[in-house]
């Protein structure tokens, strides 16, 4: 039988700069420095600690720091901002779908703005003021409100500036990085997919303290998953294809008068990548037609387009030029193990944020690792694995590079490299999902089908968030172009595209055009105002010469481009 989740959300704001948030059967706690801790899941626990790792280049020179207060108890920020004003309350800041409109919460959010908070500027004058202009009681699209997304929001500013004596890593000082946090749920009006999962954003920014540039930088969502009683039989997997990285029990778990397990039936807990940083790859992301290494619009050709969500009031940024970085590595750490154990260095986190490496920068070799399966498959089957993606086989069909041995792991999914630059903030969404089934095995099954329909959410902006999972609504909610078919072709092939009726309501202006290799167009195939809906368009390249072309479609502030062969 699967359980089906409700969600209510409850916060409770503390003047000490803690949130109890308790979500249908989640109870977890905020703190204001970025810690996540102790979270439960229905009759037992699940999450020990959750946090997060970042490693960079500063000129060479490695650096590193977190939050992950596990047994290392690194805890590198500090509440407030970058140059923190002593005269201000930098507390967690909490806010409901269910407030009243420009009631207390929103007038709070002043306080929130003030340390770097979004909010939706109704008005378009710059400033946050929640204000009934309209006089009618009810918020309106020409007035303020707070950056709310889900139902429920919980905010909080910290900064790396915690003292070198005190760091986990002694040899590290403060780069001056301030993080904006949110935390974001939804109620019970929404599917048990959402009902299950705790959304974090990270707003990151080098505030150029210390250099203008972090180069190679990566990320990693840090978490300490201990489900149930015998936390020491937890087991660990990863998907790539879900940007995940998950814990899991292989049997029942048990209890004893001091501590309550979950029996038949434990869940499977999956530390999930929505949103990665962006990056700007010449030759990949953009053709660089002047060859500076530097993405320049209308100099360069872009041929891909990031995005940045951020709900439904304030829309999605799309960034030519660029792509969203995936999972790049997914670690499993052992606390008391010495080639996996809790990194006590910036160079051996930076193993471990890179992936596939041990915590002294040796290559991960499968057959030699104890933990999983390896001596068991066959060099063929091994050559396909990539050590990046620790345990990434598949433990309901049992194939692949499964965990063999049970233990109290610590789980990092990092995506990187990337840049970290002043004045240009980075934005990474992760999710914590709770996925159980009516055995350990069936809540992976379980907790997998939830990840794929969160990231289905995530990819419709937290847009047209459907009541139930199997009643999704058909509304075109973002912008889409496809890949041409067939691919190669000769000489004419098919491109599709979607314009959303979100952001365009009554449809926009839309250009489609064919570049050759070095940047110039060759063919406008769209050039005109079409309505929302799907389209379809044949490109004829008869008359071309046979090698590569990009196609580009442009609309509003979207912006995508696709590669392309034609072979005669």
């Amino acid at each position: 039988m699967k359980k089906v989740f409700i969600l209510l959300l409850v916060f409770q704001i503390s003047i000490l700069a803690q949130t109890q948030m308790n979500i249908n059967s989640i109870g977890i706690t905020l703190k204001n420095n970025g810690s996540i801790k102790d979270a439960v899941f229905e009759e037992s626990g699940f999450l020990y600690t959750g946090g997060f790792y970042l490693a960079g280049k500063s000129n060479d020179s490695l650096w590193g720091n977190g939050v992950f207060p596990s047994s290392t108890k690194m805890i590198d920020y500090l509440p407030g901002n970058v140059n923190s004003d002593s005269s201000k309350e930098y507390k967690m800041f909490v806010v409901e779908a269910n407030d009243a409109d420009f009631g207390n919460s929103w007038l709070e959010w002043k306080k929130a703005v003030e340390q770097g908070a979004l909010f939706y500027d109704g008005n378009n004058d710059g400033i946050y003021n929640p204000v009934d202009l309209n006089t009618n009681g009810k918020w309106d699209e020409n007035e303020d409100k707070p950056d709310l997304l889900g139902d429920y929001t919980a905010w909080c500013v910290y900064n790396d500036s915690v003292p070198s004596e005190e760091r986990n890593f002694s040899t590290m000082s403060a780069m001056g990085i301030e993080i904006r946090q949110t935390v974001f749920a939804y109620n019970t009006a929404h599917n048990k997919n959402l009902s299950s999962t705790i959304f974090v954003r990270y707003i990151i920014e080098n505030m150029g303290k210390v250099n203008s540039i972090f180069d190679s930088v990566y990320f990693g969502i840090a978490t300490d998953p201990d489900i149930g009683f015998a936390y020491e039989k937890d087991y660990s997997g990863s998907d790539s294809t879900l940007n995940s990285i998950y814990a899991y029990k292989a049997e029942a778990d048990d209890s004893n008068s001091y501590f309550s397990g979950y029996g038949f039936n434990p869940p499977s807990f999956f530390s999930t990548l929505l949103q990665g940083p962006l990056a700007f790859i010449p030759g990949k992301t953009f053709l660089d037609n002047n060859n500076n290494g530097i993405f320049e619009d209308g100099i360069d050709t872009p041929l891909d387009t990031a995005i940045v969500n951020r709900g439904a009031l304030l829309g999605t940024k799309y960034i030519v030029g660029a792509k969203n970085k995936k999972m790049t590595a997914a670690t499993a750490i052992w606390k008391s193990t010495i080639l996996l154990a809790d990194p006590n260095h910036p160079t051996e986190l930076y193993n471990y944020l890179t992936g596939g490496k041990k915590q002294d920068g040796t290559q991960i070799i499968i057959s030699e690792f104890n933990a999983g399966n390896g001596k068991e498959l066959s060099s063929a089957e091994i050559k396909n694995i990539p050590p990046e993606y620790i345990f990434s086989g598949d433990p309901v069909e049992k194939v692949g590079w499964l965990c063999i041995n049970p233990f109290d792991y610590r789980l990092i999914n990092s995506t990187g490299p990337f840049e970290l630059k002043t004045n240009d903030p980075i934005e990474i969404i992760a999710a914590y999902i709770v996925g159980r089934g009516d055995s350990p095995i069936n809540s992976i099954t379980i907790a997998k089908e939830i990840t794929q329909n969160i990231i289905d959410v995530y990819q419709r902006n937290f847009t047209n968030i459907p009541v139930s999972v199997n009643n999704i609504e058909n509304t075109i909610s973002t912008y889409n172009l496809g890949q041409n078919y067939p691919n190669p072709f000769n000489p004419s092939t098919t491109i599709k595209y979607s314009i959303p009726s979100t952001q365009t309501p009554l449809g926009g202006f839309v250009t489609l055009k064919i570049y050759d290799i070095l940047g110039q167009a060759v063919a406008t195939l769209v050039d005109e105002f079409q309505k929302a809906g799907n389209y379809e368009v044949q490109f004829d390249a008869k008359n071309l010469t046979s090698g590569i072309y990009f196609y580009r479609l442009q609309s509003g502030g979207f912006s995508s481009s696709k590669k392309m062969m034609f072979l005669k």
